[in-house]
C-alpha cells in the first residue's frame, strides 16, 4: 500500500472514531446492559471458573494466615504492635506526599516488574515473554534490594467469560502474592493493558469486552500498530462506557480488591496500566472519571488499600503531563508515571548528560504529583541492562529519583523475547536463567535506605567510594531505619555511623538488610554507610 493509500486510510478512521464519539456522547445515556450476557467466547473459555455472584468469602486471602514477618492488623486485642524486623510489611498509607508505615517511618520504593508465566496474559512476542515465577524468585527479588513487586495480571485471563472468574487464575495470583510476603516484599497489583486486548493489540480485556465485536476467527491476523482502527475504535467505546463496556470492567476490579482488602503486603491497586485518552475528545475528563469510579468501588469495600493511578501513556513520549485542577478526591493516592526517555536521541554516555537531560522531566513529575495530591512512583523504567548507556543511565535516574524522594519500579526481571530486558540470561536450550554481571547491574542493584523514621529528606550514593549517606527528620517515637547493604558494595562488610558516632549493625544474609539500632529519638539525623 503506498504512502497516499495509507493516509487516506488512516484518516478516514480517525473521522470514522470522530463520528463514533459523538454519536456515543448524544447516546450513552440511553444505552443499557443487554439482560442477558453475551455469548462465551471458545477461544477463551476456561473449565475453571467461579461465578462473580457465588465467589465465597473464605476465597479472600486472610491477612492471619500471613507468617509472623508481617504485622496482623486484625488481631483485635490492645497488645502493642511488635517491633518491626527486616521483613515486616504493615500497613502503608499516604501521608505528606510519603508511604508511611505503621511504626511512623517514610519508605522509598525499590521496585521490580515481573511478567509471570499464568499470570500475563499477551499474543505473539508477549506471549513468549513471561516467565515462571517460583518462590526463590520472590526471596532473589529481596536479596538484590528490592522491597516492591509490581506484578502484572490480566482481565482476559481473569475474567474470559463474563461474570465467571478463573479459580486456577486467582489461586496462582495467591500463591505469587504469598511467596512475596514471604520475602518481605510489598506487592503492588496491576490491571494491566498494552494496546488494550491480546486480541486486537498486546494484553488486557478479554475478547468479550470489545466494541465493535471481533466477528468469529478475527484477532489473529490484526493490526497491532499503536493507532490502528481497531485499538482507537475499542479504547474510545470502553471510556465513553459504550454497551456499559467500562461498567462490567467493575466486578473483576470489585473481585480483586475484596480478595486482598485484609492483608496490609498488598501495598495498593493500580487501575490501569498505560492508559491511552488523548486522542479521544475531553480524553482526560474521561480518564479521571473512570479513576474516581474506580476509587468508589474500592472504597466500598477498602478504605486502607492505595490506589495507584497513571497519567495518559503519552508522558512516556513527551516526559509531561498536564497538572490536575484539583487533587484527586481519595486521600491514599500514588501517583504512578513512566520513565522511558528517547534512547535514539538520547543515549548519553555520562551520569551527568542523563542529569543534565533529565532534571525538568522530574521537576515536572513532583510538580505533577503535588496536583493529584499523592505520593510519587515511577512504576516502570529501565532499559537492557548491557546497553553502553545503561551504567549512566541507571546511576543518573536513580541520583534523581533519590533526591526528590521519588519510588522507583524496575522493568523488567527477566524476559525470554521483547527485548530480553531484565536481570538474567535466558538458555533456551536447558530453560535455565542465569544473573547478569557487569556495571550496568551494578549501577542497578545499589544500596540504599528502605525506610526511616519520621520523613525522608534524602539520600546521596557515592558510587565512585560506595559511601551512602541517608537524612532523615524524626518526631520521636517512630520505627528503626532499615537499610540495603549488599555484599556488592561492601565484600568485607560495612561500617554505619549515625549522626558521627559509629553503631553495630546486623545485615540479614538473606535480604542483605539491616534494621539499626534505634532509641526513637526526635530530631534531624544523617546515617553513613561506608565500607570497610
Amino acid at each position: 500500500m503506498n504512502l497516499r493509500s495509507r493516509f487516506h486510510l488512516f484518516l478516514c478512521g480517525w473521522l470514522l472514531l470522530f463520528c463514533c464519539v459523538l454519536i456515543d456522547g448524544c447516546s450513552q445515556d440511553e444505552d443499557t446492559a443487554a439482560d442477558s450476557g453475551p455469548a462465551p467466547d471458545d477461544d477463551a473459555a476456561d473449565d475453571d471458573v467461579v461465578s462473580d455472584d457465588d465467589q465465597a468469602d473464605d476465597d479472600q486471602v486472610d491477612d492471619d494466615s500471613a507468617d509472623d514477618d508481617t504485622v496482623d492488623d486484625d488481631s483485635g486485642d490492645d497488645d502493642a504492635t511488635p517491633p518491626p524486623n527486616v521483613k515486616t510489611l504493615s500497613w502503608l498509607k499516604v501521608e505528606d506526599g510519603g508511604l508511611v508505615d505503621e511504626y511512623g517511618r517514610q519508605w522509598l520504593m525499590r521496585g521490580i516488574n515481573a511478567r509471570v508465566a499464568g499470570l500475563f496474559d499477551g499474543s505473539g512476542e508477549w506471549a513468549i515473554a513471561p516467565a515462571v515465577y517460583a518462590e526463590w524468585d520472590a526471596w532473589a527479588m529481596a536479596n538484590f534490594g528490592f522491597n516492591l513487586f509490581r506484578l502484572p495480571i490480566n482481565w482476559s485471563a481473569l475474567e474470559p467469560i463474563e461474570g465467571e472468574f478463573s479459580e486456577s487464575y486467582l489461586a496462582l495470583l495467591d500463591q505469587v502474592v504469598a511467596w512475596a510476603r514471604d520475602a518481605g516484599v510489598y506487592v503492588l497489583i496491576d490491571f494491566h493493558q498494552d494496546k488494550y486486548s491480546k486480541y486486537i493489540g498486546d494484553d488486557g480485556a478479554p475478547k468479550w469486552a470489545i466494541y465493535p465485536p471481533l466477528p468469529d476467527g478475527a484477532g489473529k491476523d490484526a493490526d497491532k500498530s499503536d493507532y490502528s482502527l481497531q485499538i482507537m475504535l475499542a479504547v474510545a467505546n470502553f471510556f465513553n462506557n459504550h454497551e456499559q463496556i467500562r461498567d462490567r470492567f467493575m466486578p473483576a476490579w470489585r473481585l480483586v480488591v475484596s480478595r486482598y482488602v485484609d492483608a496490609p503486603h498488598v501495598v495498593g491497586f493500580e487501575v490501569m496500566n498505560e492508559p491511552i485518552t488523548v486522542y479521544l475528545l475531553q480524553g482526560r475528563r474521561k480518564l479521571y472519571e473512570f479513576y474516581e469510579q474506580c476509587a468508589a468501588a474500592l472504597r466500598e469495600v477498602d478504605e486502607r488499600h492505595a490506589i495507584w493511578l497513571e497519567p495518559d501513556v503519552y508522558r512516556n513520549k513527551f516526559l509531561w503531563a498536564p497538572l490536575r485542577d484539583t487533587p484527586f478526591p481519595d486521600d491514599n493516592v500514588v501517583y504512578e508515571p513512566h520513565m522511558y526517555p528517547n534512547f535514539n536521541g538520547m543515549a548519553f554516555q555520562t551520569v551527568e548528560e542523563w542529569v543534565s537531560a533529565l532534571t525538568g522531566t522530574f521537576d515536572h513529575l513532583i510538580a505533577e504529583t503535588v496536583s493529584w495530591g499523592a505520593a510519587p512512583v515511577i512504576g516502570e523504567w529501565g532499559t537492557h541492562p548491557y546497553d553502553d548507556f545503561a551504567p549512566a543511565l541507571f546511576e543518573a535516574i536513580q541520583d534523581l529519583a533519590d533526591k526528590r524522594k521519588i519510588g522507583l519500579a524496575f522493568w523488567l526481571w527477566k524476559e525470554k523475547s521483547s527485548g530480553n530486558w531484565g536481570l538474567f540470561d535466558y538458555d533456551s536450550g536447558t530453560e535455565s536463567w542465569t544473573e547478569r554481571t557487569g556495571p550496568g547491574m551494578d549501577a542497578l542493584l545499589r544500596p540504599g535506605v528502605m525506610a526511616v523514621p519520621g520523613r525522608l529528606i534524602g539520600q546521596v550514593f557515592d558510587m565512585d567510594a560506595s559511601v551512602l549517606t541517608i537524612e532523615f527528620e524524626a518526631g520521636g517515637g517512630e520505627g528503626a531505619p532499615l537499610v540495603y547493604i549488599p555484599a556488592r558494595y561492601y565484600p568485607e562488610g560495612a561500617t554505619v555511623e549515625l549522626d558521627g558516632e559509629p553503631i553495630e549493625v546486623t545485615i540479614d544474609p538473606d535480604t542483605q538488610r539491616a534494621l539499626l539500632p534505634w532509641n526513637g529519638q526526635a530530631g534531624a539525623h544523617e546515617l553513613v554507610v561506608r565500607p570497610k
